[in-house]
């Protein structure tokens, strides 16, 4: 074996990890900590000492990569043309559709002040998040991407359908063999951008595991809540990473199991079944 080609190859793998880094848009301060890792890589490659802890800290730098680190999409916050995109995609539902609607109508006031100079913080209407209840088939996942598509966001969806470890949320710990980013920076990696639309799913189902569930609200709590959203730290990434321009949306068929501190920020909008009439002319229109 040609031990003189084999660290070439290594210290070449090893400069593209810092290109790769150095070129990205990563944070200043998580590119010099992630750079002093590679170093030290680059250090034990030179003393022969490779191993396989390239392989973790490739994936790493993969990862931190790959978060849109300041891209944002341009909103589109025209009510009518909200209003005309709920309408040709769901019948009927004109409260829903109103609640929606007033929501935009602050996001849009937030906006205007916001390019005026002023500070959206003081006596500016706040936007809670909202949360979809209703038994499953009567639209609250199709018109959160109707929403998406309405505003010019990027959608992505979670399941919590059956979770069993708050790590899908909040990530899995580097030092840990199946380490991993949670699904929260998975949906902006997949987006693309800072600010798609991330629909929350079932969040009633996350457990039936009291212990777990509780964890699961607590970590919902902080993901979720605008004062604590913006330096949010998924385990696996181990820095801030700003959830504020996100827009969340949550759906549950039911509200138990919900805690009550998370229910107090956000704003429950309830879905009835369809009528017969309304799934025939929906059936005769829509389908």
């Amino acid at each position: 074996m040609d031990y003189t080609t084999v660290n070439d190859n290594v210290m070449s793998e090893i400069v593209e990890l810092q290109n790769k880094l150095a070129s990205s848009n990563a944070p200043i301060e998580l590119k010099e900590q992630t750079m002093k890792t590679i170093q030290r890589l680059e250090r034990m490659a030179r003393l022969g000492n490779y191993s396989s802890e390239f392989e973790s800290v490739d994936k790493y730098v993969d990862w931190i990569t790959r978060i849109p680190w300041g891209v944002v999409s341009k909103d589109n916050l025209d009510i009518e043309n909200a209003r005309r995109m709920m309408d040709s995609t769901h019948y009927g539902m004109d409260t829903i559709k109103e609640m929606i609607l007033d929501y935009l109508a602050v996001m849009q006031l937030k906006n205007m002040q916001r390019a005026r100079g002023g500070n959206v913080t003081d006596n500016s209407p706040q936007i809670p998040t909202l949360l979809f209840v209703g038994l499953q088939g009567v639209g609250k996942t199709s018109i959160a991407q109707s929403i998406a598509k309405a505003m010019g966001r990027k959608f992505a969806r979670i399941s919590l359908g059956a979770v069993g470890d708050v790590r899908t949320l909040r990530g899995v710990p580097r030092h840990e063999p199946d380490a991993e980013p949670g699904q929260i920076i998975k949906s902006l990696v997949r987006a693309g951008t800072m600010n798609p639309v991330i629909l929350i799913d079932e969040i009633e189902k996350s457990s039936q595991n009291k212990g777990v569930q509780n964890d699961m609200m607590a970590a919902l709590l902080e993901i979720l809540d605008p004062e604590q959203n913006s330096t949010f730290v998924d385990h696996y990434i181990d820095y801030p990473v700003d959830l504020s321009q996100v827009f969340f949306i949550c759906t549950a068929n039911n509200l138990g199991g919900l805690s009550a501190a998370l229910l107090d920020r956000l704003e429950v909008i309830r879905f009835t079944s369809y009528s017969d009439q309304e799934k025939e002319i929906i059936a005769k229109s829509y389908i």
